[in-house]
């Protein structure tokens, strides 16, 4: 006898955090803050005191060290690395890197960030 194919598409995997969790430190980053620019201000301050640095991320594919954090032009920025130079880049556009099944704290702020910055989902496009 022939074995089944299994109906589970094994590439769909569950979301690692749920939206109650995100939800927490969203409210955790931005409580006692009131509107966008003291809420982006929040976030900055929280991120800077309970992201782990220095920590890897990939930036248009390329494995960077993020080694800093703070509000620049409206949006939270990270500071990273290569091996031959630092730079600024948007909290939204970098890939956070992390070891199969792994879950981390710095992957969870991150994506409580980029939940409240855009709560459906939708990461804008920005035109170059």
């Amino acid at each position: 006898m022939k074995p089944q194919k299994s109906s589970i598409n094994r590439e769909e995997k569950p979301p690692a955090y749920s939206p109650r969790e995100l939800d927490a430190i969203v409210e955790e980053a931005t409580i006692d803050s009131y509107g966008f620019d003291e809420e982006l201000g929040s976030w900055a301050v929280y991120l800077e005191d309970e992201l782990v640095f220095p920590f890897p991320v990939r930036v248009i594919g390329k494995a960077v060290q993020a080694i800093g954090v703070e509000e620049r032009d409206g949006v939270v920025k990270l500071k990273v690395k290569s091996s031959d130079k630092q730079y600024w880049i948007d909290l939204l556009d970098v890939e956070i890197v992390k070891r199969a099944g792994e879950t981390n704290r710095n992957e969870l702020l991150i994506l409580a960030y980029r939940r409240w910055f855009s709560p459906d989902g939708n990461i804008p496009d920005y035109e170059e």
